[in-house]
């Protein structure tokens, strides 16, 4: 039976990550906002399915991409809009190694 709530807020955090990227679509943090909201919902779908015991070897697999996905594409967020505040638009997406560099030079 909880599946059914994770299975709705999963559709709601999928719902928020369409809204936020059509809200501007050419905004570099809008489309990371919506990558990282997509790769939670992902992660909460993952964790309904092995709660509903139905393919538990996928939806483990399914879960752990998920989960390993979320560190970096919360860390682009921030770099993504502090390189669109001081050079206008973005016009490549940042390397995790940049992002990195950045988050370092800012400390």
């Amino acid at each position: 039976m909880i599946q059914i709530s994770h299975y709705l807020v999963s559709a709601l955090v999928m719902g928020l990550a369409l809204l936020v990227w059509r809200a501007r679509p050419a905004s570099a943090t809008n489309r990371l906002f919506g990558v990282f909201t997509l790769v939670i919902a992902v992660w909460v779908l993952g964790i309904a399915t092995m709660q509903s015991a139905v393919n538990l070897d996928f939806a483990a697999r399914l879960t752990f991409a998920a989960a390993s996905l979320i560190p970096p594409t919360f860390s682009l967020v921030p770099v993504a809009r502090r390189c669109a505040c001081h050079s206008g638009l973005m016009t490549k997406m940042p390397s995790f190694a940049s992002a990195s560099e950045l988050l370092i030079d800012s400390i």
